[in-house]
Order: structure tokens, then sequence, then C-alpha cells
């Protein structure tokens, strides 16, 4: 048997030599070479893949692109040197498929998916030979395309970023392209905590604020809220603005009257600015809240002692 599948590849190989158009002889031919894939096979596909689409280039048909898929999955297994350069192929060939499409007003959904996953091949094969500046152009090429808008195109961006970021030590395209999601998602939270991270990173305070601050506006939690009330004050820390952190811990207090970590660092504040009136005002009344929530856990009687503490020592030093 192995001598005639051998024999009939190299009758099919001959047919096709003679007449690389005739597609019944090329699925004849990718068939037997199926059995032990090889090079062969993929340069027998690609083939087909070609004479499929010789009538009609501009609109590639799904058998050609099942052919170029198919041959990219072979040359990836086999890890043969022309895996980028198929993939390549069959990007633009969906690409060229999927844009048909969308001009008749049509979604062509097999079509994005070819796109997707050639994509998704050609970055990881980039990535794995540390090729990070074509994967990142790869990316960005991709999702300024039709064939990726919202959500798709913003997953594309943040890939792309990380390898900036990460990878080519290029914060600052790497801010810019999340900067550029936001603007289209004010409240995608994976670029939000990234970009803080890099603002972070770079020292860039008034950045950073800027960032908190619109995350408050978008939070709807009350425990998220006061954790960025808290980041704020403690970055206005950083830039001395010591009425802004009084606000802003402030703001926390009247929304969650007796909230531990707000309560001390505003007392802290005070303290330190030597505002003892302010300071005992807001000790005696946040050990009131405290016990009115009956929820104390010493920390009342806390407060209710230094209060008392700030009324004998530090009172007659001023306000």
């Amino acid at each position: 048997r192995r001598e005639d599948m051998a024999a009939a590849e190299a009758a099919l190989r001959r047919a096709v030599a003679h007449d690389p158009a005739d597609t019944d002889t090329l699925r004849m031919l990718v068939g037997i070479q199926r059995e032990t894939p090889s090079t062969a096979l993929v340069e027998a596909l690609l083939t087909l893949a070609a004479a499929t689409d010789a009538r009609n280039p501009a609109r590639p048909s799904l058998d050609a692109l099942n052919a170029l898929h198919e041959a990219a999955e072979v040359s990836l297994k086999l890890d043969a040197p022309g895996s980028l350069e198929i993939l390549g192929r069959l990007q633009s060939a969906a690409l060229a498929r999927w844009n048909a499409a969308v001009d008749d007003g049509e979604d062509d959904l097999t079509a994005r998916e070819h796109i997707a996953w050639a994509l998704q091949q050609r970055v990881n094969l980039y990535a794995r030979d540390e090729r990070f500046a074509e994967a990142v152009e790869a990316l960005e090429d991709a999702a300024a395309s039709r064939s990726f808008l919202g959500a798709d195109a913003r997953v594309l961006r943040h890939r792309a970023a990380e390898l900036l970021s990460t990878r080519l030590g290029d914060r600052e395209r790497a801010m810019e392209i999340y900067r550029e999601v936001l603007s289209a998602a004010p409240a995608d939270a994976r670029a939000l905590a990234a970009l803080a991270d890099l603002y972070e990173a770079a020292g860039l305070r008034e950045e950073l604020l800027e960032l908190r601050r619109h995350e408050l506006t978008l939070a709807r939690d009350l425990d998220a809220r006061l954790a960025l009330r808290l980041e704020i004050a403690r970055i206005l820390a950083e830039t001395r603005d010591d009425d802004g952190r009084v606000e802003a811990l402030e703001a926390n207090i009247a929304e969650a009257p007796g909230h531990r970590p707000s309560v001390e660092a505003l007392a802290a504040v005070l303290e330190s600015a030597g505002r003892y009136a302010p300071l005992h005002t807001l000790l005696a009344a946040q050990a009131e809240a405290v016990s009115a929530a009956g929820d104390d856990d010493g920390f009342a009687t806390a407060l209710w002692s230094r209060a008392a503490r700030v009324a004998e020592e530090g009172m007659g030093d001023g306000a």
C-alpha cells in the first residue's frame, strides 16, 4: 500500500505540475499528502488556494481561506521558515473577503475568525523570536482596520501597549495607547490600572492625580470611592497640597462617617499643621459617629482619648 500511495502521489504531482489550476487534482494530492504532513503538503495547499481564487482574487473564497489556514497550521507544526509569510497571506486574503462583504452591507464572521487567528499566530511568532516591534506594528495595524472594532480593537491595543512597556521599554508610547483606549472607553478597568502603574513608575504625579479623579467620577461602589480618595490624598501629600488632602479625606468622612483610614489620615494632616481646634472637633465627632454606628472595636474609645489629649495639650497652641 505504501508503494501504491507513493506512486499515486507522484502521478498527481506530475499532473499538478502540468496544470496547476486543476483544483480537483490538487484536492486529491492534498488528500494523499495529509497522511504524512510535510512541506510538500504546505505547497500543495498554497497552490490549491491560488487556483481556487484565480477567477475572483478581489474576494477570496472560503475554500481558499480554508486551504491557506490549513497550510499555516501545518507549517506551524513543522516549524517551517515560511510560516509568517503564509499567515500574512491568510490575514490579507481574509481581510479582502471581509472588506468586500462590508462594502455589500454584510458581515462575514468566518473571514473575521481567519483574520483574528492569523494575527494571533503572527504575534506569537514575533514574540517567540523577540521581534517585539513587529508584533506591535501588526497589532496596531489590525486595531486600526475595519475588521476590529470596539472591544476587539481595545484587546489588540492592550497587547501592543503591554509589549511596548514590558519588552521594548517604550513607556511613552504605551501610555499614549492606553490614553487612546480610555478616550474610546473611559471605564476600561484594564487600561486605567495599567496607565496608573505607568504614571506611578514615571513619577507623573499630576497625570496620576487626574486619572484617579477620573476614576472617582466613574466609581459606583462606596468602597471604591473611599479607596480612590485615599489614593488621591496620598498623591496630594507627595505634591504637598494639604488643602487638597483635607478636602479628599473630608469627602470620605462625609460619605462614610467613622471610616478609620480616612479619620486617621485626616487627623495626621491636621496635627502636623498644628490645627488643633479642627483636630479636636474631628476626633470628637468621629468618636460619636463610631459609637452611634454600634460597630465600635475600641476605635471610639481611642478617638475620645486622643481628643482629650488634644484638648489638654494642644488647644492652647492655637487652631
